[in-house]
């Protein structure tokens, strides 16, 4: 019969910031192993083992939010400097004689314009 050496799990949070130049983050928990292997290992080992996922999976979770939230108050940051300039340039004239919003017509580029109907 081999014996089954227990090895520690890794609970690994990895965020990649894609196209939205954040800075990507990851974090990562040592889980220790069940004692024993799967076989002999008593209820409490296994009680204890998820215990300690659990705990993990929790802490986790809250530095996820707090990087993601600093990440969303950035954006609002750079987003409300982006409107402020944006709202200096001059409306101009569409069709119609009808003013047009350049920051509008930039957010919604591609999109079929919405008729609004009387």
């Amino acid at each position: 019969m081999a014996s089954e050496t227990p090895h520690a799990t890794t609970l690994t949070a990895v965020y990649s910031a894609g196209s939205s130049g954040n800075e990507a983050f990851s974090f990562s928990h040592a889980i220790p192993p069940i004692a024993g292997s799967s076989e002999t290992a008593t209820v409490q080992d296994k009680s204890r083992y998820l215990r300690d996922l659990r705990a993990a999976i929790v802490t986790t979770q809250e530095q996820v939010n707090k990087e993601l939230t600093a990440r969303m108050e950035e954006d609002k940051e750079k987003a409300a400097a982006a409107a402020a300039d944006a709202s200096s340039l001059p409306a101009r004239k569409g069709k119609g004689g009808v003013v047009v919003d350049d920051v509008e017509e930039e957010e919604h580029y591609g999109e079929e314009a919405q008729e609004d109907e009387d």
